[in-house]
């Protein structure tokens, strides 16, 4: 396996990050500290649409609040993928920064982490640095995750898959909500037979396997991620099968389809078959807008892209892996 990176984890749970520290409980069952620093800005009333939807609603007034959060934070947002992988790259306050070995990583050890998924925020302490691709996963259990989500080998269960989990350390709380995840249904299977067409497959009815709709950028419209796959994880590699995201989302009035990520075999040739999944959207550098972590597999292989939406694109701006 190439050498990459991570971060050697051992379980501390956010209400155990200080014994002198008191804890109350957040909505999603996130401890914090009753000293945490809040500040509280009221929202208007605003109007929503959905992407393939002829429908709008006006949601009332809200009130939504930024937290500190006491602990070992980074200097800046670093961005973990947990599993295999380890470090992703960190925000310098102006752009992206991917990691390399020539770069001075801006942590020294024990610092805090927020574990993202897409309904939940966890939360861990790391022990020290390593270089090498170290499973990680035994190390960042916790109380707060019901029993079986974990799956034995790496992170997290997703859409029925196993996936590195992303972990930011930042000390600006970071909220995954308004993400909701939609069942399969004939439209949606459509969409996805459409855009494997457009790559040269012919797939009557392909199998869906995650549709998150969640409105990137805060202008009131859903934006909707889709994976559609049929993939054989196996050594000897596939001889036919497709894993690919899509974003469907609205321009000047019309639903686009774009890809993303589209990994299928093309006649005569034989690859290893790849899972995908949607592990989070959340905006992980405080800057306003959603970044979304898309994590894959294949066989004795993982790897996690961070994309941005701007311009109503997702462009790849953090990523890793490791592996065969």
């Amino acid at each position: 396996m190439k050498p990459i990176l991570a971060v050697v984890v051992a379980l501390i749970a956010a209400a155990c990050t200080s014994t002198s520290e008191p804890t109350t409980t957040m909505a999603g069952g996130e401890p914090r500290s009753t000293n945490d620093v809040l500040t509280t800005t009221t929202a208007e009333s605003s109007t929503t649409s959905s992407t393939d939807s002829a429908t709008t609603t006006t949601a009332p007034a809200t009130t939504t609040t930024t937290t500190l959060l006491q602990g070992n934070w980074a200097s800046v947002p670093v961005v973990t993928a947990f599993g295999w992988i380890g470090i992703l790259g960190w925000w310098d306050g102006d752009e992206w920064v991917p990691h390399s070995e020539s770069n001075t990583l801006p942590l020294v050890g024990n610092e805090d982490f927020q574990l993202l998924y897409l309904d939940n925020v966890d939360r861990l302490r790391s022990t020290g640095l390593a270089s090498t691709c170290e499973w990680l996963g035994e190390w960042i259990r916790t109380p707060t995750v019901p029993p079986g989500f974990w799956s034995d080998r790496s992170g997290v269960i997703v859409a029925g898959e196993r996936c590195p989990i992303v972990g930011v350390s930042t000390s600006e709380r970071i909220v995954v909500d308004g993400i909701e995840t939609l069942a399969s249904d004939n439209a949606h299977v459509g969409f996805a037979a459409e855009f494997l067409t457009e790559l040269g497959l012919q797939v009557e009815r392909p199998i869906v396997k995650q549709i998150v709709r969640v409105d990137l950028d805060g202008d009131g419209v859903d934006e909707k991620l889709v994976v559609a796959e049929d993939f054989d994880i196996t050594f000897e590699g596939e001889t036919e099968g497709y894993s690919v995201v899509f974003l469907r989302s609205v321009a000047a009035g019309n639903v686009e389809t774009t890809d993303v990520e589209s990994i299928y075999v093309t006649p005569g040739e034989i690859m290893l078959g790849t899972h995908q999944a949607v592990t989070t959207v959340a905006d992980l550098n405080g800057d306003g807008v959603r970044e979304v972590v898309i994590a894959a597999h294949s066989y004795e292989s993982e790897w996690m892209v961070v994309y941005e939406f701007r311009g109503g694109t997702l462009t790849p701006v953090l990523s890793g892996g490791c592996g065969v």
